[in-house]
C-alpha cells in the first residue's frame, strides 16, 4: 500500500515538474495578439487628444485639448472650476514640432497600465476622461490615468502664459 502511494506521489511530482519547467504559457496567441495591436496602432497616428480631468485635492475640472486646424496646430485649456472664481480658457497656437511631442506620448501604455478597480478606492483621486482621434478617423474613449500627459501640457501652457507667444 505505502509503495502504491509513493509511486503515485512520485508520478505526481514528475508530472508537475515537467508542467513547471515547461512554462504552461500560450505565447503564441499571447505574440499574434501584441502584433496585431501593434500593427493597427503604427497605420493610424494620433491627431487629436481631449483629457477632461476630476477630483483630487483641489476640486479640479480641467478639460485639455490638443488639435490641429488648417495647417496650424493648438493647445486648449479651460479651468472649469468655478470654486476659486470664473472659468479660465485659454488657447495657444503651438508649434508643429509641440504638437508632435504631445501626440508621440505612449497613449497606449497609459491604457494598458490603468487598473480602474485599483482608483476606484482612492480618497481625493483625480480622474479622467479622454478622447483620442486617429488620423483614419478612429476614436477612443478611456478612463485610463493620463497625469503624465497633463503635466507636459501644463508644462507647455505656462511656457506660453508666460512668454511672448500669447
Amino acid at each position: 500500500m505505502r509503495m502504491r502511494f509513493s509511486i503515485i506521489i512520485s508520478i505526481l511530482l514528475a508530472f508537475i515538474s515537467c508542467i513547471i519547467l515547461s512554462g504552461c504559457t500560450n505565447t503564441t496567441n499571447d505574440n499574434v495578439k501584441n502584433d496585431s495591436v501593434s500593427s493597427v496602432k503604427s497605420d493610424s497616428e494620433i491627431v487629436s487628444i481631449n483629457i477632461h480631468e476630476t477630483g483630487g485635492e483641489d476640486g479640479r475640472n480641467i478639460e485639455w485639448k490638443v488639435y490641429s486646424q488648417n495647417d496650424s496646430f493648438f493647445l486648449s485649456y479651460s479651468d472649469n472650476n468655478k470654486t476659486y472664481g470664473e472659468p479660465t480658457q485659454c488657447i495657444f497656437e503651438i508649434t508643429e514640432q509641440e504638437y508632435r511631442r504631445i501626440m508621440s506620448l505612449d497613449y497606449q501604455k497609459y491604457i494598458d497600465e490603468y487598473d480602474e478597480s485599483f482608483w476606484e478606492n482612492v480618497a481625493d483621486a483625480v480622474y479622467f476622461q479622454s478622447t483620442i482621434t486617429y488620423k483614419n478617423g478612429d476614436i477612443e474613449t478611456t478612463n485610463a490615468i493620463m497625469t503624465e500627459a497633463t503635466i507636459k501640457l501644463q508644462e507647455l501652457s505656462n511656457e506660453y502664459k508666460n512668454s511672448k507667444h500669447q
